[in-house]
């Protein structure tokens, strides 16, 4: 009797081992910070970490600026959101968080105050209940969420039955295989750039002073927000981040305001003070609805500002403790700079952006390179590394580590291997370097074999995780990989046009 009871609890045992392996890998994925994996990495945060705590929609965790709220506030902040989040996720959200955080402000996104649907569509109900750790918690979440499947709902059935055909790498590794993962802090960062969208500004914005009442289901949801913030005795602030609003919502937006001053919470409409963050309509939007890298800092100083005079939130830069937001904010600062090169077109330009200690670059020169009229701008920067290119060669390639400026591969010199991480294949008419980079990437540096050839490359061939960039015949090619966030920032080609390198960028 006690064997067949312990060979029963060891089914059982080993039957939960293998699904929750199955469910990790299976369940329904979206965009990094679409809800499900802000969600996650919020449960690896250590106890009452953070001192401000976002919720809401896309509009929240992509304007807010976790890592300028570091830099030049020291608030320890964190984006915990989902897209086009209704209130009763955020409420659901926020009850989560307080389980094991106690931060000294709720700041929460109104945006949805606007929604009038009684129920998301299903992607935007997984996006917003699936991250959740089982609970009575997500079961509320899930009841109100969506109007029935509710078992299949919590079970997550919806999301991963099908999903075992679209499987990727990510799939399978920590953190989906994105370096310092751990230390995100919830904000997607937008690198886009929408130049066409100036137009729907309201210039009469601040002249909409009627109201319109707010869905019943966003207003019960909206006061349970405040009177939760209460019951818990932490500071409440109520936002909305700057976009292009329509009337109606502006109008919902006062209503929302009047509520707030009702339960003396303050609240505050960033899209009646544009010109106070001094936003450039022509650059700093990625679209109608979200800021872009150049717009976020804009906005969120003075949300910081704000958050500064109205409460007492300390700052922790310095502190031993904060290591992970110094980590975050390291990796925003460089994904930055990624965009700024990949705009760069200029290159002279280029080659400047390219020293950062945190590069490993490869140069690649093929055909008639050394000819061009304005080669000698090239020729002085690979002189800086100690790199003299041979015109009668033909294709060459040099890699170089921008930590310490060395040379760790040369195709004239394929005896010259300094990098550990690199084994090179010492061929005389073919050199080759192969490197394992980060935690799970590799990359190939070639001159073109005669299978290439075949194939239609005739220049450098750069293979980046088994995927082949040749994006010129002559010229110079460049492959440049952050080793901070261990990921490829681009292979372009700069190509030879009338005797000279054309200025426009080949991927």
């Amino acid at each position: 009797m006690k064997k067949n009871a312990l060979k029963i609890i060891s089914f059982f045992l080993v039957f939960a081992i293998l699904f929750s392996g199955f469910y990790n890998v299976l369940q329904y994925r979206f965009e990094d910070e679409d809800g499900i994996e802000g969600m996650k990495q919020f449960y690896k945060l250590k106890e009452n970490s953070v001192d401000v705590m976002c919720f809401g929609s896309s509009h929240m965790f992509v304007d807010i600026n976790t890592a300028v709220l570091w830099d030049e506030y020291g608030i320890a902040a964190y984006n915990l959101g989902g897209t086009i989040q209704p209130l009763w996720n955020t409420y659901f959200y926020m009850k989560e968080a307080l389980k094991t955080q106690n931060p000294k402000l709720l700041v929460v996104d109104c945006f949805s105050a606007s929604l009038t649907e009684e129920y998301q569509e299903e992607s935007g109900m997984i996006k917003n209940t699936f991250g959740m750790k089982f609970s009575k918690n997500k079961i509320d979440a899930i009841r109100v969420s969506a109007p029935n499947n509710h078992l299949a709902y919590l079970l997550g059935y919806p999301g991963f039955h099908s999903r075992y055909s679209v499987l990727e790498r990510e799939d399978f590794v920590e953190g989906k295989g994105i370096a310092h993962y751990d230390c995100w802090k919830g904000q997607h960062l937008l690198t886009q750039t929408n130049e066409e969208i100036a137009g729907l500004r309201m210039e009469n914005i601040k002249e909409i002073t009627d109201t319109e009442e707010i869905a019943d289901k966003q207003s019960e949801y909206l006061q349970k927000i405040i009177d939760l913030a209460k019951e818990e005795n932490i500071p409440l602030l109520l936002i909305n981040t700057p976009y292009f609003p329509t009337e109606r919502e502006e109008k919902i937006y006062n209503r929302v305001a009047e509520i707030a001053k009702e339960n003396d919470v303050p609240y505050i409409n960033y899209n009646l003070f544009y010109d106070e963050m001094g936003l450039d309509f022509s650059s700093d939007f990625a679209d109608g609805h979200h800021l872009n890298y150049k717009g976020t800092p804009k906005f969120t100083r003075l949300l910081a500002q704000d958050m500064k005079a109205l409460f007492e939130i300390p700052d922790h830069r310095n502190e031993s403790d904060y290591w992970d937001y110094d980590m975050m904010s390291a990796c925003y600062h460089q994904k930055i700079a990624n965009q700024e090169l990949i705009e760069t077109k200029d290159l002279e330009t280029y080659f400047d952006g390219l020293n950062s200690e945190n590069y490993l670059v490869v140069f690649g020169l093929s055909g008639g390179f050394a000819y061009a009229d304005n080669y000698a701008m090239i020729g002085n920067t690979l002189a800086e590394y100690g790199i003299y290119p041979d015109a009668e060669a033909g294709n060459q390639f040099y890699v170089v580590n921008q930590k310490d400026g060395q040379v760790i591969y040369s195709s004239l010199d394929n005896t010259k291997q300094t990098d550990s991480t690199s084994t090179a294949t010492v061929e005389t008419k073919h050199p080759r370097w192969d490197s394992e980079l980060g935690s799970y990437d590799v990359v190939s540096v070639r001159c073109p074999t005669e299978e290439d050839y075949k194939n239609g490359y005739s220049s450098v061939v750069v293979e980046y995780n088994h995927r082949i960039y040749c994006p010129i015949y002559e010229g110079l090619t460049v492959f440049v990989y952050d080793t901070l966030n261990e990921t490829m920032v681009e292979t372009v080609g700069f190509y030879l046009e009338n005797g000279s390198f054309c200025l426009n960028k080949w991927r």
